[in-house]
């Protein structure tokens, strides 16, 4: 099936932080996703980051693909992906991707060939991007269609954000004698003393 990579996101957008034992950087997110399970007992986008195993984040139809996207607010060095999936019974075909501006996406993890049945999967990851995605995109052979697109948590532990060039201090030129003489000779200083640059 197609990817659907560039579907509005959902109207759930959460915001919070990372916490300290995950990274040394304090990282801001905003969560967007393909769509959600609402209703009374909703499963909306910021379940994937509250840090809490008993909530989720859950598709609103069991339809693939589905995607869910975090804004971290600046460029982050990504070297690892731990996604905790809503149960070990389910094994997803998936990629993840980043960005740096959330519109043009380059492959960091290619799972669709994944066969590692656990609840809770740890991807090595190597790339810089301010935009992170997973994108579900059907279960592995053998699992039952029945089963709706969703994750528990989605972290990233050894987080780093990218550093920023500080500006260079700028060296002050010493003035040309033309104009160390120019200077000298507008300066008007008390007799007994001698003006000098």
């Amino acid at each position: 099936p197609g990817f659907a990579t560039n579907a509005p996101p959902s109207k759930t957008i959460a915001e919070t932080e990372a916490p300290e034992d995950e990274s040394p950087v304090k990282v801001g997110k905003t969560v967007t996703v393909s769509s959600f399970q609402a209703g009374a007992r909703p499963n909306p986008a910021e379940n994937v980051i509250d840090e809490n195993k008993e909530t989720y984040w859950a598709a609103k139809t069991l339809d693939f693909p589905q995607w869910l996207q975090i804004d971290f607010g600046k460029p982050v060095k990504l070297t690892t992906s731990r996604i905790t999936w809503t149960s070990k019974k389910h094994l997803f075909q998936y990629k993840i991707e980043g960005s740096d501006d959330g519109n043009d996406w380059k492959l960091l993890l290619d799972g669709l060939s994944s066969t590692t049945w656990a609840r809770v999967l740890e991807d090595k990851l190597d790339g810089k991007a301010r935009h992170v995605r997973v994108t579900l995109i059907g279960v592995a052979e053998g699992v039952s269609a029945k089963v709706r697109p969703g994750i528990t948590e989605w972290e990233f532990p050894g987080i780093v954000a990218e550093a920023t060039e500080k500006p260079k201090a700028s060296a002050v030129a010493p003035p040309a004698p033309e104009k160390e003489q120019l200077l000298l000779s507008e300066t008007r200083v008390p007799e007994g003393f001698e003006a000098t640059i």
